[in-house]
């Protein structure tokens, strides 16, 4: 970690910290980070997001998918879809990622696709 301490930092900053230190495989700091930044914005939607992948990278994929889900509620860009559906496929619920294809195409200004049988849409 760099002398600058993230409490001196903006959000973005610290968060760009957070996320090379994760991809640099520093796990433990970067949850650390990523808790400091949530605990300052807890619904910055990116660092939710990213502290969701991150669960997922510890093999914590059911909190992983309830954070990825929440960072999904605050902002639903289409990349926060395919994250989500990793962890679904890593914890076994194929079903339910099937179930999310509808909702990612359309975030991502896709035409509307024919609705997957049995599944139940986000929030209903």
């Amino acid at each position: 970690m760099t002398d600058q301490q993230p409490s001196e930092m903006n959000l973005p900053d610290a968060l760009e910290m957070a996320i090379l230190m994760h991809r640099n495989g520093e796990l433990k700091d970067a949850e650390t980070l990523y808790h400091r930044i949530l605990d300052a914005a807890p619904d910055y939607a990116d660092a939710v997001h990213f502290y969701g992948v991150m669960l997922h990278h510890r093999d914590r994929s059911d909190e992983a998918i309830a954070m990825i889900e929440r960072s999904i509620a605050l902002d639903p860009t289409p990349g926060r879809y395919n994250n989500l559906g990793n962890a679904l496929v890593e914890r076994g619920r194929l079903d339910e990622r099937r179930c999310i294809q509808q909702p990612r195409l359309a975030a991502e200004g896709a035409r509307p696709v024919r609705r997957i049988r049995g599944c139940v849409p986000q929030g209903a």
